[in-house]
Formats: C-alpha cells, structure tokens, sequence
C-alpha cells in the first residue's frame, strides 16, 4: 500500500485549553495578604480547601436571597 492509498480515520478535534473541572462560574479576585493568611488559616483549622473557605465566608455573612436552596 502506498502512501496515497492508506485510509485515513477521522478524529474529533480537540478544543483548546483546559477542561472544567468545576460546575459554577469562576470568580477571581484580589485579597490583600492580611485577608488571605486569614482565609488560610480558616480553611486549615477546618481542613477545607481555600476555595471553600472563601466560599463557607461570604455564604455566612451574605443574607439568603430569593429562591436560594436552604
């Protein structure tokens, strides 16, 4: 078989850059170093992830919304 003949296969194209590996949106923001330490040492006391921690702060001290789940 030559170079011409051989049978090519198809393959789906890959989409470029990282996949998900969360479900929610991201958010980003900047924290100044005192406020981080303390986000640090809160998710290490209660052996959580950082995200968690910022996530377990701001659900506590933000009131329910509308629809929220319980």
């Amino acid at each position: 078989m030559t170079d011409a003949t051989k049978k090519v296969i198809p393959r789906e194209k890959k989409k470029p850059g990282r996949k998900p590996t969360g479900k929610d949106p991201l958010m980003a923001l900047r924290v100044p170093p005192k406020v981080r330490r303390r986000v640090e040492k809160l998710a290490t006391e209660k052996g959580i992830t950082l995200s968690k921690a910022i996530l377990s702060v701001l659900e506590k001290h933000l009131p329910k919304a509308e629809g929220d789940e319980p």
